[in-house]
């Protein structure tokens, strides 16, 4: 008997392979099919419709879709369609970050971690930086290195700090190398290293980091790692002050006024001819008349998102 039950099985569920699926209740969206909620959302946002739009983005959030919860969550959180709603910006990023999107992830544990739109939790702003940070997002690298370096959230941990400011850097985080060649040079938790403080300053000085290049010009002043140079320090200097950095121009006046005039000639050679270079793990920088036109800012000690949330 158990011989004829069996093919009799198959052939059931081959048969039932046939039959057509009932079809999707009227304005459900796919997630396969992006574009139909997409363009119909777009279309009302060109029309200066935002509370439309918000409608179809919350109907596709509704249906499981998590770039969809994470617009309705964006525009929760800046009001936009809707009235400010930091509890309902809570609800739709948690949703997207438990189905596992590095965005919301990092958005939620910002929302921990500030406050904004949630009770101020460093150990649950921890957990989501966390998840996000182990799917490489550099933003959340810095974010959790920062909360080791500081013991907040968690027992201090210069080593992990270490982990994670090398992990953002390497994704292209210039702030984070600058942490990293600071806790070496003030041996922060960890040996002092002067050498491995000038390979971290040098990595982000080059790229036009101004914090770096700061850091970099000390470290030739005082003969740290490197042996002392007055003429690379002012190099240095010269360049972190023509990017803004208001702590490097002091040094660099009194360094113009010690040196001869042909030194200070080869000086000016020098910036002249330095180009920066790309970060780690980023895109070639464009032609110099788009660099003119943009510009190219240091980005934030602290960054509201990474580079991977677009």
């Amino acid at each position: 008997m158990r011989h004829v039950l069996v093919p009799l099985f198959c052939a059931c569920l081959l048969a039932c392979a046939g039959c057509s699926a009932p079809p999707d209740p009227p304005g459900t969206f796919h997630r396969g099919a992006v574009s139909n909620w997409v363009e119909e959302g777009s279309a009302a946002d060109a029309e200066g419709d935002a509370a439309k739009a918000m409608k179809v983005y919350q109907k596709a959030a509704g249906q499981g879709i998590t770039s969809a919860q994470i617009l309705v969550a964006e525009r929760y959180s800046d009001g936009f369609g809707v009235p400010k709603n930091p509890a309902e910006a809570l609800k739709w990023f948690t949703m997207a970050a438990e189905a596992g999107d590095v965005k919301a992830q990092f958005a939620l544990g910002d929302m921990y971690h500030s406050g904004h739109g949630a009770e101020k939790n460093p150990a649950e702003a921890l957990k989501w930086w966390q998840k996000a940070a182990e799917k490489g997002d550099e933003g959340a690298q810095y974010n959790l290195a920062v909360m080791y370096r500081d013991g907040e959230g968690i027992p201090a941990s210069a080593e992990d700090a270490v982990k994670w400011f090398t992990a953002a850097t390497q994704k292209g985080h210039m702030v984070a190398a600058c942490e990293l060649a600071e806790l070496y040079r003030d041996g922060k938790g960890l040996a002092q290293d002067y050498a491995l403080a000038l390979k971290w300053f040098t990595l982000a000085a080059e790229t036009g980091t101004s914090r770096a290049q700061t850091g970099l010009a000390l470290l030739y002043y005082k003969g740290l790692g490197v042996p002392r140079d007055n003429l690379m320090a002012l190099k240095w200097f010269t360049l972190a002050t023509a990017a803004g950095d208001k702590a490097a121009a002091p040094y660099r006046n009194f360094l113009a006024a010690q040196i001869t005039p042909p030194q200070l000639a080869e000086v000016d050679r020098l910036v002249a001819e330095w180009k920066p270079k790309d970060a780690p793990g980023t895109q070639p920088h464009p032609p110099a008349a788009t660099v003119a036109k943009e510009g190219h800012g240091e980005p934030a000690a602290k960054p509201k998102s990474g580079s991977s949330h677009g």
